[in-house]
Order: C-alpha cells, then structure tokens, then sequence
C-alpha cells in the first residue's frame, strides 16, 4: 500500500517495470493500492489499513521485490547463471540438484494467504514458535510513522486468531495468553509509543524497539489459571498481584539480578522502560510456575535449573484503585513472593 508520489515512483522504475512485465505475460491482475497518508486523513488511514488482509488473501500469487536494491533496480534479472545436475527416470520425469539456491524463508508465511489455515496442522511448539517469529521479526522493523504498529499487523493477527479459533487482543492470543505476555526488549529498552487511543501496556504493541519472547520449556510449566482478559475491556487483563518479601535487586548489565539479603541469586527482572532499585515497593503478576519436575521426573542436581520459580510480569499501580500497568517482566524463585490482593486489572 502506497502514497500516490511513491506508486508513481515505483511504476517508473525498475521494479515496476518488472512487475509490469509479469502481468503482461501471465493472466494476472497488477494492483498498486493507493491510499491518502494517515496524518492527512486519519480516520480513512484507520479502516482502509485495516482491511489490506482481505485483499492479499484473495491473490493467488503476491510478488515480494524485497530483492531488489531499490525502486529502480530489477528484480527479476539474474546475474549469475545457476549451475545444477539431473537425474531423469523412466518416464522422463527430471530431478534438479543445485547449490544455488535461493532463501524463501523469510517472507513465506507472511506471503501466504493460506498459512494461518496451516498452523493448525502443526503442534503447539510449532505454533508458538511460529508466532514468536513473525512479532519478533515484526517488532524490529522500522515503520515510518510509529503509531502503525498496531493496525499494521492487524489483518494477519486477524486471520491467525480465525485459524486458532481463539480472542486475540493487540498481538496476545488467549490460546497462548500467558506465553504470549512474556516478552522483554531484545535490546536493554524499548520506548513508549504515544498513541491517540489506548493500547495496553502489557501488549509489545504499545512500545517501539524489537522484542523477543522468553524461552520458556513446554514440559515444565503450569500456567496460572486466575489470569484472563477481562471480558468488559479489551485493554485489560485480570490477574492476582503480589510483593516481594525478604531481597533485593542489584543491576547486572541489561537487568537485575534479584539476591536474598545473603547476597545469593534468586532471580532477574528486566525493566521495559525505566528503572527502579526500590523492590520492596514493586508490584508483580505471577504468570506461571516453572516446575522442578519434567517429564514427570524431578530434577535431581543442584544447580539453578532445579528450583521452582515464577514467571512474572512487574507491575506498579495506576492512579485507579485496583489498577496497574505493566513496567517489566521477570523469573524468582517462588519463595520471594507473597500474594497481596486478588482480581486486578492490569491496563
């Protein structure tokens, strides 16, 4: 979806010129989709983008000239001539093998308007991993205007919600509701998206900076089940909260270290945005317990991978009662932590 000056830029170009060709020689369809800039017309910029998965679904072929150098460059030119070798049959049926080779990879499942449909084909590691590929592949794009995080990834949010029969708000999945929030800057920080509408603070989309998903095993975790969108507000979680009782933080790096008062290791919190060095007035969401047990098997060694610990989202309350807002995530050991109250909301 492009300005008015940059399609005609585009067209004139290299690429352009390809991708005119193409339509030329195949019974296809070459659409350029117009669209006023959003700060000229922000409302019509809110429903069109919104819509842009309708009409990549319904093309049988999207070309990506994510190749090509710039706009009046040629994609479809080669300039080395591949080498292969081929083993043919009986029947005349031939089998190609090369070195040379191009990587799909990157772009297949975004380009594909049926590969929502396929996720549910696959296990839940699979699907996971899937997910946390494309938002932290998404989140370290650089969009011009940094307001579009949101609707610009709304139409395939959309589509992978359908096929996992499931809610979805603002890139969290209730299927994977609680891996979904666990998610910290892959840099040190990431930065406050001042949006005209509200977007969550527990949500990726609410901050700009590329973000990864903690790595969290599939055999070793119960999920705390008390935690679930709120079914009156979409920008809202509910979820007990709890304190810390009996340490401290110390700053390591990107993050804190959490010590027991004998200085010993007990856990990490990472900080989204700002800081603090006052533990005892944080505030924290359990999202999970990791389990000393796998595979049915108690973990029998002594180092750190043995004891049971929290997962956590840190939070700090609002200026509403009963209200908080999310500030970092984290893992402690389970006897660092205290519930205080029950069923807030996290905004």
């Amino acid at each position: 979806m492009l300005c008015k000056a940059a399609a005609n830029a585009v067209m004139s170009g290299g690429v352009g010129q390809d991708a005119t060709g193409i339509s030329d020689s195949a019974p296809v369809s070459l659409q350029i989709l117009i669209e006023p800039h959003h700060l000229d017309n922000n409302e019509v910029w809110k429903r069109e983008s919104s819509q842009m998965e309708n009409v990549f679904s319904a093309a049988y072929c999207t070309i990506a000239a994510s190749s090509a150098i710039n706009s009046n460059a040629r994609f479809l030119e080669r300039h080395v001539s591949p080498k292969c070798v081929y083993v043919q049959n009986a029947s005349g049926k031939r089998l190609y093998i090369s070195t040379d080779i191009d990587d799909f990879d990157n772009d297949y499942f975004t380009l594909d308007p049926h590969s929502p449909k396929r996720l549910v084909q696959f296990g839940n590691r699979k699907i996971v991993n899937f997910i946390s590929f494309l938002f932290q592949d998404y989140s370290k794009g650089d969009l011009t205007v940094l307001t579009d995080r949101h609707v610009a990834i709304s139409g395939l949010e959309g589509r992978i919600r359908d096929a996992l029969k499931c809610q979805s708000r603002y890139g969290i999945f209730q299927k994977y509701l609680h891996r979904n929030l666990l998610w910290k800057a892959s840099d040190s920080k990431v930065k406050e998206i001042l949006y005209d509408y509200h977007v969550p603070s527990w949500s990726w989309m609410a901050y700009s900076g590329g973000i990864q998903f903690i790595d969290i095993p599939f055999d070793r975790v119960d999920w705390i089940d008390n935690l679930r969108f709120d079914e009156e507000s979409t920008h809202t979680i509910i979820a007990n909260v709890w304190i810390f009782q009996h340490c401290r933080m110390k700053l390591h790096e990107a993050r804190y270290t959490v010590l027991d008062f004998d200085g010993t290791e007990r856990g990490w919190i990472q900080y989204d945005i700002e800081d603090s060095e006052e533990l005892d007035k944080e505030r924290c969401i359990v999202v999970g317990r990791r389990d000393s047990m796998k595979n049915g098997n108690r973990i029998e060694n002594n180092d750190d991978d043995s004891i049971e610990k929290y997962y956590m989202l840190v939070v700090r309350p609002t200026t509403m009662e009963t209200e908080y807002k999310r500030v970092g995530v984290g893992l402690v050991q389970i006897e660092y932590l205290v519930r205080l109250e029950g069923n807030v909301r996290i905004v």
